[in-house]
């Protein structure tokens, strides 16, 4: 299997796994009028990763075995949120798994080069429908 081909699966089996977050990120970005900018933020992510192209396609990629640590970590939180623990940490869940993927396929170099948009996307937290803040 080539590598793009590869990188695709992967990120295909990320998107599946945690589809259940992502529904109720979408969910939540639609009910919640405080919470509605949520769907342009992955957009602005990555626009800005589209802009710095050139930046980062001329980085050497190395593979680190320090993503699947990393992926392990975003697996326990996937982990927590589905035992009760909420939409932020499976949405942080998330985020950690894609920078697992990012450090497995690419290195730490890589990960240098997306930070900013990737930061962009760290979760700002959830409310329950019931909360007090309301």
């Amino acid at each position: 299997m080539t590598r793009p081909a590869l990188i695709v699966c992967v990120a295909a089996a990320v998107a599946i796994c945690y589809a259940p977050i992502l529904l109720g990120m979408a969910n939540q970005w639609w009910s919640d009028e405080d919470m509605s900018h949520g769907f342009l933020v992955p957009l602005v992510a990555v626009w800005i990763g589209w802009r710095e192209r050139d930046r980062w396609r001329n980085l050497p990629l190395q593979s680190s075995p320090w993503g699947l640590a990393i992926l392990a970590l975003g697996a326990a939180l996937h982990l927590a949120a589905t035992l009760g623990a909420g939409l932020f940490a499976g949405s942080l869940g998330f985020l950690v798994s894609v920078i697992g993927v990012v450090v497995c396929f690419g290195g730490f170099g890589l990960l240098r080069a997306w930070l900013f948009p990737l930061a962009l996307l760290l979760p700002a937290g959830s409310r329950s429908p019931h909360s007090q803040y309301k």
